[in-house]
């Protein structure tokens, strides 16, 4: 299975439904599986293997998939997009289900056209979700740095991260290719760029001092204490980010 591939787990009773829809949405990057349509197994299942997304039954006996988002809430465990499937749909059970934490409710005599592309918008939802979480988490370690919110290089080095989190061969040429990439995105040049980083930097520096940066980064990629360059900076904090989003 691809590492990165988007996990979806399928609750069904009857076997040859649950298969023939973990079949329709396999690909390479998508591994659906199936479990029995019960409480305690779904439950157990999200628990062990945090699947992205989950396809279940809205109703289980003497319960439902609606408490099962609060107790995974209440046990702080990563919630997966839930999709459920209801015997009845009426715009009370969809608002209900919406107001609880379900992103999708279908009907029980769903199609396979019906289920792609509740899947395919829920994947859509995961990636919007992702791509906030990587800004909150830019933002939080700048600020904690001492980068000034209201200058030009604030925005220019926000985005200089962001970008190389998601294309590392950004960071292979900065000069060529990160800073052209950031002028193009803010309507500017690249030498304004760069000068804005480093000037954004050289604030951080003044106003934190050695301490902060060096707790933080627990180490400098120059070795020595001299306040980092633009692409050691953003480095640092690329490959910071990096490690712990592969620990999450």
């Amino acid at each position: 299975m691809n590492k990165n591939a988007v996990k979806i787990l399928i609750g069904d009773d009857t076997i040859e439904t649950g298969i023939k829809v973990a079949s329709h949405l396999h690909s390479d990057d998508v591994f659906a599986y199936t479990r029995k349509n019960d409480y305690n197994v779904i439950f157990n299942a999200i628990v062990k293997d945090e699947p992205d997304i989950v396809i279940c039954d809205l109703i289980f006996d003497q319960t439902d998939s609606l408490l099962m988002i609060e107790d995974l809430k209440d046990m702080k465990k990563k919630i997966p997009v839930f999709i459920v499937i209801s015997d009845t749909i009426n715009p009370l059970i969809i608002r209900m289900s919406k107001e609880k934490g379900a992103y999708r409710c279908l009907p029980q005599d769903f199609s396979l056209d019906d289920i792609t592309e509740a899947v395919n918008k829920a994947r859509a939802t995961l990636q919007t979700e992702t791509a906030t979480d990587i800004e909150i988490m830019v933002t939080e370690i700048i600020h904690k740095l001492g980068v000034p919110a209201h200058i030009k290089g604030y925005n220019y080095l926000r985005s200089a991260i962001i970008n190389s989190l998601y294309d590392k061969s950004l960071m292979e040429c900065v000069t060529k290719l990160l800073y052209p990439t950031i002028a193009m995105q803010f309507s500017t040049t690249s030498s304004r760029v760069e000068r804005s980083i480093r000037h954004a930097i050289e604030l951080a520096w003044g106003r934190s001092g050695t301490s902060e940066f060096y707790s933080y980064f627990g180490y400098s990629a120059s070795g020595t204490k001299s306040k980092p360059t633009n692409s050691e900076f953003i480095a640092l904090v690329t490959d910071t980010l990096r490690l712990q989003l592969k620990n999450q």
